[in-house]
């Protein structure tokens, strides 16, 4: 169990609170109002169209409909991948911290966990080291890697040259790259985000997954996207989702939101909120550095909409923290050892809330650790 208690605040699970967009909403209403849910087909423009469009005009990058495939959620296609591609006891490489999903379904699915950290460089970002990836990969005849970009629950954006690199090692190594993209929308650098779709050639073992889940607050709307020129995946996914799971038939609903969100609305929606998430993760970032500077940390993640809040300086043990947390400050925050596979002096908090909810958040955190302060220090 993650909490203790049932009263918390929740700013931890990864949707946001934010209402999807009536544009959105509203058509999904018209496929409501059709009032017939019967076997509904994927394989059409409705479909192709604005997936094709989303990524041309935020990504600048071409796909075509022989490239995209409907699939029931993201980590589904994740998983069935990973099975595909390797075998029980094989290794399977990550950057960690980690989404926990992943290390959840890569134990349930008896692989090797292969980590490869992300380090804090000066200025207190992450960095990718290329000699540790591929070190690892080589010891552990790794042959899969599930990449996260942006990456949760640290924010990093991967540069396109960053990327070029993973690609190189991949392929040098014949380890097969899945793509998480979903929070693809939320990337707040200069450039914007680098997606590994982007010049793919004829063959690559590469699959990016994502889909509407994130962006525009549709998680339990089922349904995910993946991109890939490997022939034999696509076709050899489709069949299994077909013949093996019975899973072939679309949401409908999910159908009506992709064609209503990957629109120029939708576009223009997307920047309107990155731009309140980034106002939030800024105040974040100056509450820490006013009133709880001797225990926090946080640099503004470049991407998601998740801080990654560090309690090191504290010298506090995790589970002080979360005690602090949920029965002073009574609040629920993500607790940093579900990303990490040791100790973990971290923990996350979901910055998609109106404004005056993120000065909740950091109120009842400032009372969780003046209360351990004044535990430690008595007067």
């Amino acid at each position: 169990m993650m909490f203790t208690r049932d009263d918390l605040e929740p700013y931890w699970v990864a949707d946001m609170f934010v209402k999807t967009p009536d544009f959105v909403v509203n058509t999904m209403h018209d496929r409501l109002d059709h009032s017939m849910f019967g076997y509904t087909l994927w394989k059409h423009d409705d479909f192709y169209q604005p997936i094709r469009y989303w990524f041309k005009e935020r990504f600048n990058t071409t796909l075509f409909k022989e490239n995209l495939l409907y699939v029931p959620t993201v980590l589904f296609a994740i998983t069935e991948i990973v099975r595909m591609m390797s075998k029980e006891g094989d290794s399977v490489i990550l950057h960690t911290p980690s989404y926990n999903a992943f290390l959840t379904l890569l134990k349930g699915n008896n692989r090797k966990i292969i980590e490869s950290p992300l380090v804090l460089n000066e200025q207190g970002t992450y960095e990718f080291d290329i000699d540790v990836f591929e070190q690892r990969i080589i010891q552990n005849d790794v042959k899969v890697f599930i990449l996260c970009n942006p990456q949760n629950p640290t924010g990093k954006a991967f540069s396109r040259e960053t990327l070029e690199k993973l690609k190189a090692i991949c392929h040098k190594h014949n380890v097969y790259i899945i793509s998480d993209e979903v929070h693809m929308d939320f990337v707040r650098t200069e450039n914007g985000h680098e997606t590994m779709a982007k010049d793919l050639i004829h063959e690559d073992r590469i699959a990016v997954v994502t889909g509407l889940g994130k962006t525009f607050n549709l998680a339990s709307i089922t349904h995910g996207v993946l991109i890939s020129k490997d022939k034999w995946l696509l076709k050899k996914l489709e069949s299994n989702i077909h013949k093996i799971y019975g899973l072939s038939p679309a949401n409908s609903l999910a159908l009506s939101a992709i064609e209503a969100a990957y629109t120029k609305e939708g576009i223009e929606w997307v920047n309107a909120l990155n731009d309140h998430l980034e106002s939030n993760m800024k105040y974040i970032k100056q509450y820490i550095e006013d009133h709880l500077s001797h225990e926090l940390s946080m640099e503004i993640p470049e991407a998601t909409y998740l801080a990654w809040i560090s309690f090191e300086k504290s010298g506090y043990h995790e589970k002080e923290v979360q005690d602090a947390l949920q029965n002073v400050g009574r609040i629920a925050l993500s607790p940093g050892h579900h990303y990490e596979l040791s100790e973990s002096v971290h923990f996350r908090l979901n910055a998609a809330s109106p404004h005056e909810r993120i000065e909740e958040a950091m109120t009842r955190i400032h009372k969780a650790f003046k209360y351990l302060r004044n535990k430690k220090n008595p007067s």
